[in-house]
């Protein structure tokens, strides 16, 4: 048995078959989590919500089920896990710590990156991610790069962990193909975890530069795009952009019929 970690590479040898190990589906990551909380299985939203923000990750998935069991918020109805008054899913402080320790490891180069795009809601791409810094695309592939060899961020794409990769086994001394955009791996735990470590001035300056790149970009002549802006210039704490593209993004919101959501708007 050949394991390859963090890089997905292994040597070539003929007749050797490659196992990927993938994440648990929803209805595992579902039985995983009532199991650690005492009950047989969870209840459809809570079930969605947690394989959202583990991706099925099981460590990530016992640690949330432990820090939810912990406060209360899952509890157990006839071996029915459901949540309490209110859905709410934050990051355990055990995660987050692990998170820290693992963050201290990279280079500041690629810690900035991978900070920086943990602020997107949405996958990112390369250029943008260079146009919010102000960088030649190629200074930000390296990083980029190096991210995907280490699994901090994955393709944006079905079966993330398959994308192809060559190179030496084990550490990426290959050339990994660069995904159209990207995310942070193991779901939005992970990715509000990468975000805590940014302190709320350097995360509110990041969030204007990505708003600035994004209107360089022609964003807010994009109603499709509108939102994104909307998002990013309120979390600039920007009062001279955020609410003209609040405005527009609750003006578009309800034109489509999603009243929920420009409601939400009109809050922020």
């Amino acid at each position: 048995v050949m394991t390859a970690r963090p890089s997905p590479s292994l040597p070539v040898l003929p007749g050797v078959e490659r196992v990927a190990v993938r994440p648990l589906d929803l209805a595992a990551n579902a039985r995983l989590f009532a199991a650690v909380v005492g009950g047989r299985n969870l209840e459809h939203n809570l079930s969605n919500a947690v394989h959202l923000a583990t991706e099925g990750v099981p460590a990530w998935t016992v640690a949330l089920a432990d820090d939810m069991r912990e406060r209360g918020a899952a509890l157990v109805d006839v071996q029915l896990v459901h949540a309490g008054d209110a859905l709410t899913i934050t990051v355990p402080e055990r995660l987050q710590l692990r998170v820290a320790s693992d963050l201290a490891q990279l280079s500041a180069t690629d810690r900035a990156t991978l900070q920086l795009a943990s602020l997107f809601r949405e996958p990112v791409d390369v250029p943008t991610l260079a146009a919010v810094q102000g960088f030649p695309r190629d200074a930000v592939e390296g990083p980029v790069r190096r991210l995907l060899a280490l699994h901090w961020v994955v393709p944006d794409v079905e079966t993330p962990d398959l994308w192809p990769a060559e190179g030496r086994w084990g550490g990426g001394g290959g050339l990994l193909t660069m995904p159209a955009r990207m995310r942070i791996a193991g779901g939005t735990l992970m990715r509000d975890a990468v975000r805590n470590s940014l302190s709320p001035h350097a995360s509110g300056t990041l969030h204007g530069m990505i708003a600035s790149a994004l209107e360089r970009g022609g964003a807010a002549e994009d109603e499709r795009r509108v939102a994104q802006l909307a998002y990013h210039a309120v979390r600039a704490y920007d009062p001279s952009r955020a609410p003209a593209y609040l405005v527009r993004a609750a003006d578009l919101a309800e034109r489509d019929g999603d009243l929920a959501e420009a409601a939400g708007y009109v809050a922020d």
